[in-house]
């Protein structure tokens, strides 16, 4: 094997990996900056400045931005293992984008309202609701995949539209229910991802991020509100459940303010944003009918239909690949709550650290051909491919939008055929880079039903609980 030819861990975990063995004995040196202050480096958006500044400098470069805050850029093998070992002096989390701690006070509620006794209950209440909430997510998820499934066949179907829809369908109706229609609350969702984005990107204008931050919680506290309206004992939601242990005497703030906290946190951590993970995925198996033809076969060896909690080994890989190629978060923000070293230098205290998964996930000391889309690359690798989530928590949340792509993934290779369009352009298909990976332009995918076609794998696995 070349001396830098990429590979895998031996173990299959990221995380037992050294990428610091080449870089302990390095110099100290002066850190870097790349100067991307002006309105062309500002239409470009952040994760295009990274990649740009990461392949001009390297692995750690101050980046300057048009806030004047001290933004450094941590990427490189390095900076696997400085998240590791230096976890305790990144305490700011992913919502606390502005370095205005108020911003996500007024989305999330007041702390004081946080810290009740009411808050205490629905916390005990939501731990007693585990199991129940992992099963009504998986009979949600069936119920999406199998909507997917029928309305792919449809002429014009919408492919960001039906991914959209799945995405809403499989989670959020578990958690709020279904008092308001699916577009509109993947509309609503996208304000709160509209707030993060502008935070990210602007967190100097404070009015600008005020005004989507308003919007965001407007939504939030109208699907709370409309849900909470039709709910009914022994409903299979969360929000009925936290209901059904809320004392009557609780005025409407406060009861928001608890309901809204623990609705959100749990709608972040489960949701796929816009349905991405399976959009990728369907655009890359688009263009492998080999792929879908042997995960159609897998299923069929496997039983592993819409309504069987099976899943297809080669569609989990699928999805760990998707998610390698296309992560969640493609840039994480910590603030700095003590010294860093990195690499022979020290980024300050206060100033940010700015993360790059996306660039991670595509770099040649972990992957082998980093930038190729390869569905196996993750057969019978137990990991999580996103190297900063090595926790308990952060590898469930993986998992759970893993096993959600892989089951929509494998039901659709058993139903359909399908392939890209003649009109989706090789340019549309490229990522936009910025806070959600979303394509450059409309792809449609032409589907062609297994069934109507009297494929017997589809009659033998595909059986709706619809019909």
């Amino acid at each position: 094997m070349a001396e830098d030819e990429a590979v895998l861990p031996p173990t299959g975990e990221l995380s037992t990996f050294d990428p610091l063995r080449r870089a302990a004995n390095e110099p100290t040196t002066q850190c870097p900056v790349f100067d991307a202050n002006s309105a062309l480096y500002r239409n470009l958006g952040l994760l295009k400045i990274a990649e740009m500044a990461m392949h001009k400098h390297g692995s750690l470069v101050r980046l300057r931005l048009r806030n004047d805050k001290e933004v450094y850029l941590v990427t490189g093998p390095q900076s696997v293992r400085c998240w590791d070992n230096q976890m305790a002096r990144f305490p700011g989390e992913f919502g606390n984008l502005t370095s205005n701690t108020m911003a996500m006070s007024l989305l999330l509620g007041e702390a004081a309202e946080a810290e009740s006794d009411l808050a205490h209950l629905l916390g005990r209440e939501l731990a007693l609701l585990e199991h129940d909430l992992d099963r009504w997510f998986d009979q949600t998820l069936e119920v999406a995949t199998e909507a997917f499934v029928e309305e792919a066949s449809a002429p014009a179907a919408d492919l960001r539209q039906l991914c959209r829809l799945w995405s809403v369908r499989a989670v959020c109706h578990s958690l709020f229910g279904a008092a308001l229609p699916d577009a509109d609350m993947a509309a609503g969702l996208m304000l709160i991802e509209k707030f993060y984005a502008v935070a990210t990107s602007a967190p100097e204008a404070v009015s600008e991020v005020y005004g989507h931050l308003r919007q965001a919680r407007a939504f939030l506290d109208h699907a709370l509100c409309e849900n909470t309206t039709t709910a009914q004992p022994g409903d299979r939601t969360l929000l009925a459940s936290l209901l059904r242990v809320m004392p009557e005497e609780i005025g409407q703030k406060a009861r928001l303010d608890c309901l809204r906290r623990i609705l959100l946190g749990i709608l972040d951590e489960k949701l796929s944003i816009e349905g991405m993970n399976l959009l990728w995925a369907l655009i890359h198996l688009a263009q492998d009918p080999d792929l879908v033809e042997a995960i159609a076969t897998e299923a069929a060896s496997l039983a592993c239909g819409v309504r069987i909690p099976n899943v297809s080994p080669l569609a989990l890989s699928v999805a760990k690949e998707t998610q390698r190629l296309y992560p969640q978060l493609p840039f994480i923000h910590r603030t700095i709550g003590q010294d860093v070293q990195f690499g022979g230098q020290t980024i300050p205290t206060g100033a940010t650290a700015l993360f790059a998964p996306w660039l991670v996930h595509r770099d040649e000391h972990y992957w082998t051909v980093p930038a190729r889309f390869d569905g196996n690359r993750f057969l019978d690798i137990d990991t999580v491919p996103f190297p900063f989530s090595n926790t308990p928590q952060a590898r469930k949340q993986a998992r759970f939008i893993q096993r959600h792509v892989a089951v929509a993934v494998g039901s659709l290779c058993v139903a359909h055929r399908f392939v890209l369009a003649p009109e989706s352009l090789p340019g549309n298909l490229r990522p936009i880079l910025r806070s959600i990976l979303e394509p450059c332009g409309r792809v449609d995918i032409r589907w062609s039903s297994r069934l109507a076609r009297g494929d017997e794998t589809a009659h033998t696995l595909y059986q709706p609980t619809s019909g």
